[in-house]
């Protein structure tokens, strides 16, 4: 086991600690998973979704969030060969433990993937994806009274897909750090480093994941994001780039809709389509 696993291992027990005495002072002090803030205390609603770098904030203690895609299509072409992707309902369950740590399940769902070279006949794979365990810690600016966020997330990915899956463990850390630089405008940039697995050379790998985004609020229920993000191959010294965009669309204080692209910046990304939704209960 590399340090990045011992350092994981490290953080859990550590937010757990946080988890069972609350920070005095807070808009939520006080309240627990098992002691739901009340409906009309909550927090503005602020999903991971849509694009890949994350949001620093929290869900409510007690108070539960889904965050997924309706539908994802994945496709990209690479030396003759071509691949196309169907991504159905995969879903993140979230759940509120204290002011500033949540708990969350991603659940990659049914997949349908195909893929091809000239002259040759397609190769069909189907099947439900893998789990993956992940705990949020806030660090600073939860609760929107200062401009700054910031947050740390470890998360273990469980090889629970059979052929769709990854095929074996991969875990990482999650650091993304928000400001917002008027009302209607806000950055966030984010750091990742993930124990990744290569499932044909069968071994694992350090990948590196930064990004940042810019999102922009025309109204209380429209806004539109733009995100830029890099992917370091630390074995094969590969890096690859997207420019992600997309609308979103808030429906009153605990729904919101998002539509989006992921568009290749360099040779080898992916594009990507989707549409998805957010749901705090």
């Amino acid at each position: 086991m590399n340090k990045l696993y011992w350092l994981l291992l490290a953080l859990l027990p550590l937010t757990t600690a946080y988890a069972q005495k609350p920070e005095k002072g807070t808009k939520m002090d006080g309240y627990s998973l098992f002691r739901p803030v009340p409906r009309d205390s909550m927090r503005e609603l602020h999903p991971d979704r849509p694009g890949i770098t994350e949001s620093p904030f929290t869900i409510d203690p007690g108070h539960f969030q889904v965050e997924g895609d309706f539908l994802r299509l994945l496709t990209s072409r690479s030396a003759g060969n071509r691949s196309r992707t169907w991504q159905v309902a995969p879903l993140v369950l979230k759940v509120g433990i204290s002011d500033q740590i949540d708990f969350q399940v991603a659940l990659e769902s049914y997949t349908i993937e195909k893929e091809w070279a000239e002259n040759e006949p397609q190769q069909r794979r189907s099947g439900f994806g893998d789990v993956t365990l992940r705990l949020k810690r806030n660090l600073f600016g939860d609760d929107d009274e200062t401009r700054a966020a910031m947050s740390v997330t470890g998360f273990v990915r469980l090889p629970m897909g059979g052929s769709q899956g990854a095929g074996s463990t991969e875990m990482g850390l999650v650091l993304p750090l928000n400001y917002h630089l008027t009302k209607t405008w806000e950055v966030t940039a984010q750091l990742e480093g993930d124990r990744a697995y290569d499932r044909e050379a069968e071994r694992h790998y350090f990948q590196f994941v930064p990004g940042i985004t810019a999102e922009h609020a025309f109204s209380e229920a429209l806004g539109l994001f733009g995100e830029v993000i890099g992917r370091w191959n630390a074995r094969e010294n590969d890096w690859q780039a997207t420019f992600n965009i997309g609308p979103e669309l808030k429906v009153g204080e605990n729904t919101q809709f998002d539509v989006g692209a992921i568009l290749p910046l360099t040779p080898g990304a992916e594009r990507e389509f989707f549409v998805g939704v957010t749901v705090r209960i």
